[in-house]
């Protein structure tokens, strides 16, 4: 279950790898680094992990999204705040989706409606 839960993390994180960045609001508290702490599929089973497990997610100020995996490979791409609470995501395909956000002081909640699943990051303090 826990590369079922890990390979998830990765598809909604590389789903967002293809966006650019657009207004201010939420962008601000979203730019920094998060790593994966819990996943949650549309069954509802929730598997939790360990600070890094599940990889990293940066977000620069400049729009660039650097998505780190657990192996510790990289690939480099931009996001797009549509709203405070809306991210428009491009997949390497040209597909486009929108997953909600959510930030509460050193959280990140990520849910893809489309696909049913909810991503819960921790800021990650360097």
């Amino acid at each position: 279950m826990r590369k079922t839960a890990m390979m998830a993390v990765m598809a909604l994180a590389l789903a967002m790898a293809f966006c650019s960045k657009q207004e201010e609001g939420s962008e601000k508290q979203l730019i920094g680094k998060w790593t994966p702490v819990k996943f949650m599929d549309a069954s509802g089973h929730a598997e939790e992990a360990a600070e890094g497990d599940m990889g990293f997610l940066e977000f620069s100020a400049d729009g660039k999204l650097t998505i780190t995996d657990p192996a510790g490979d990289q690939q480099v791409g931009s996001w797009k705040l549509l709203s405070e609470a809306m991210l428009e995501m491009t997949a390497p395909t040209g597909e486009k989706e929108e997953v909600e956000i959510k930030i509460t002081g050193d959280r990140l909640s990520l849910t893809n409606h489309q696909h049913k699943q909810t991503i819960e990051c921790k800021r990650v303090n360097l």
